[in-house]
């Protein structure tokens, strides 16, 4: 039995609010889970407030909505509906089709059609006298912002059958209102019929929408994209297919936030007091994010949860820092004062890759707003949903409109657009050194400084004094975490030879005890992110095999892994020579190649013999040797005995050589994005 919820300072129903707001299922007074939010695809989906006059052309559109949102939520549908599947399929692009043998959800149109108009007005609660067991209880809630313009919404309806299996859906539409705010409550009644239930794979809000001005709109083109997850390679979600208009107006947004907009006329310790604002509420939701980075990335739960909490973390940290960077007085001639300021660089373009994106939105975002710049933010079109998770959060925070924008789309679309922008005052890349040169060159054609943080072939260092215990989670934590999707990964073990047996048989003892499997089991390593990047992994696998080097251990994967998920195994490579292309190149995924060396010379050589410079891990005891090589590494980060430092946010982050150039985090990053004034006064 369902429930009416009652929501405090509720407005009267106003069928016309179902289009603007978001909507909850809600079963026995809990939120079942959140019902995705489409937008309308044809005008003719558009329904015109549906008078009775049009009662047959109105069943014949609803069973193609049914169709629609069936299709939409999973249903598998049968032969004899292929025509109005056809249809539906043509006109709605965000459908994933999957057919099979059940029936489609049957439409009447008083009920079906109309509910969202009279239902409310008939009195009818949910689970009184008069309704059937397919009512559904639909909550509307939170406040809608003033002066939105018109739109026409589509909302996908659904319940949960009894046991978890079927329910009954469909796509209800409403044109919109601008200028109106209120919340409301309304009860749909659905025909029975069979539909998709929802999952894990829910998403609760419209992915398919970009952020500009603080406004959520669909790309200009109307194009979308489609997530995939990779636990399983189902489809996940649609995103905005973004492109240069979207990107255009983005940057006009952000201009527009900072010359006379709300953003720009606040003060440094206010703006630090919204970061802090948007901070907590990240960590509030750090359960929620995991899920949504789980099924996106394929992150086990508690690192996708230890990634919201480093956000939040960026957070906090630069909004203490954001009126603590001060300028400076310099001696100068008599009769003179001179000074300097920092001031933002302007609009800031942010392209963020999909293994980290929570992160590296914090300390590259973060870190840009603390200073006062306004941000175009393009995340990776393989995985944005926390990335558009976390815009929500800050405009519910309070972050002014046009302070952060959100365009998601494609690397040589919206991400080539926004890296050529004329108006882009800097760019930060993280990604590949390849994409990387490339922003660098479009950005240098405006002479734009860029900062980059690009791949890494990062060496961990263990001579024979270290303290094994210590450094064996190390080792083989840092080679695997994020099923090795991280530009820092320790992928070269070096080891000294009077240690090497002792080393990879014990980290061959810790691989063989290493489960792979789906994401949101939380095992210790999922997925890689897609089938691409399984391919590329297994290419490297393939000629360590055909090399003849040997495997020290695997990790297993469990045996409820679907089978179209993108699982590798983690795999260690024992006696790599240093030249071999599995120590030289990023492969980016679980693959360590374990090196013996005979002395801190040739370790040396051994660890900045590769065309990156990223990270560096040593192990010893002794004093002038942790000095000695951490001078000598050529790196942007050195540590000894441990590795990553837990992550630190205080810690500047960046690399040498390939690895890219310039600094994030810590209060280095508040230096890269701010430039320098100076003012000489002459006052005799």
């Amino acid at each position: 039995m369902l429930r009416q919820l009652a929501l405090p300072d509720a407005a009267p129903f106003d069928a016309e609010l179902l289009a603007q707001e978001r909507l909850l299922a809600i079963e026995d007074g809990f939120v079942v889970e959140p019902v995705r939010q489409q937008r309308a695809a044809l005008d003719r989906f558009a329904l015109d407030r549906m008078g009775c006059d049009a009662a047959a052309d109105q069943i014949d559109r609803g069973l193609r909505q049914a169709i629609a949102g069936a299709r939409l939520l999973g249903a598998e549908l049968g032969d004899e509906f292929a025509a109005a599947q056809a249809e539906a399929a043509e006109d709605e692009t965000a459908i994933a089709p999957r057919c099979g043998a059940r029936d489609a959800p049957g439409f009447e149109h008083d009920d079906a059609l109309h509910a969202a108009l009279d239902e409310a007005e008939r009195g009818c609660e949910a689970g009184e006298s008069g309704t059937d067991d397919a009512d559904l209880g639909v909550v509307l809630a939170a406040e809608w912002r003033e002066c939105r313009t018109a739109i026409d919404a589509r909302f996908v309806v659904a319940r949960r059958g009894e046991h978890g299996g079927c329910g009954h859906g469909a796509i209800v539409n409403r044109p919109a209102c601008a200028q109106r705010r209120a919340a409301a409550l309304c009860c749909i009644r659905i025909i029975s019929g069979p539909v998709g239930t929802m999952s894990s794979n829910d998403i609760p809000f419209d992915s398919a929408q970009l952020l500009i001005g603080g406004a959520w709109r669909s790309a200009a083109s109307g194009a979308t994209l489609m997530l995939e997850n990779p636990s399983d390679a189902s489809i996940l979600a649609p995103i905005a297919r973004g492109a240069a208009a979207d990107v255009n107006a983005a940057v006009g947004a952000a201009r527009a936030a900072l010359d006379g907009g709300e953003w720009g006329r606040l003060a440094a310790a206010e703006r630090g007091r919204v970061l802090a604002r948007i901070g907590l509420a990240v960590a509030a939701q750090a359960d929620e994010l995991a899920r949504l980075e789980a099924l996106d990335v394929g992150k086990p739960l508690r690192q996708g949860r230890a990634d919201a909490l480093a956000l939040a973390r960026y957070l906090e940290f630069y909004a203490g820092a954001c009126d603590k960077i001060h300028g400076a007085t310099l001696p100068y001639l008599n009769g003179y004062t001179v000074l300097t300021l920092r001031e933002p660089h302007g609009v800031t373009g942010h392209i963020v890759p999909w293994n980290y994106p929570m992160q590296i939105v914090g300390r590259s975002v973060g870190a840009a707003l603390a200073m006062g710049n306004a941000c175009v933010l393009k995340p990776a079109e393989e995985a944005c949903l926390t990335v558009l998770a976390f815009a929500r959060i800050a405009q519910q925070a309070g972050l002014p409109d046009g302070a952060l924008n959100v365009v998601t789309g494609l690397g040589e679309e919206a991400g080539a657009a926004l890296s050529a922008h004329p108006d882009v005052n800097h760019v930060s890349f993280t990604g590949s050194v390849g994409t990387g040169a490339l922003v660098q060159a479009a950005a240098a054609r405006n002479a734009v400084p860029v900062t980059l943080e690009l791949g890494g072939k990062s060496p961990q260092l263990v001579f024979a004094d270290a303290d094994l215990d210590a450094a064996l989670p190390f080792l083989v934590n840092a080679g695997i975490q994020n099923a090795g999707q991280t530009c820092s990964a320790a992928s070269r073990i070096l080891v000294e030879k009077s240690v090497y047996a002792e080393v990879r048989d014990r980290m061959a003892e810790r691989y063989r005890a290493l489960r792979v499997g789906p994401a949101l089991a939380d095992l210790d390593v999922g997925p890689v992110i897609s089938r691409r990047q399984r391919d590329v992994i297994e290419h490297y696998l393939a000629l360590a095999r055909d090399s003849g080097l040997a495997v020290a251990a695997q990790a297993v994967l469990v045996a409820d892994a679907p089978p179209a998920g993108h699982y590798v195994r983690p795999t260690l490579l024992a006696d790599v020579p240093d030249a071999h292309a599995v120590a030289q190149q990023e492969i980016f995924g679980p693959v360590q190649a374990l090196i013996p060396f005979d002395d801190e010379a040739q370790a040396l050589a051994i660890a900045n013999g590769t065309p990156f410079g990223l990270v560096a891990g040593v192990w010893t005891r002794d004093g002038g040797r942790q000095l000695r090589v951490a001078r000598a590494l050529k790196c942007g980060q050195v540590f000894v005995n441990n590795y990553g430092a837990g992550g630190g946010v205080e810690l500047p982050f960046g690399g040498v050589k390939q690895s890219g150039h310039g600094r994030e985090k810590g209060f280095e990053a508040l230096y890269g994005f701010s430039t320098l004034k100076t003012v000489a006064i002459h006052h005799g």
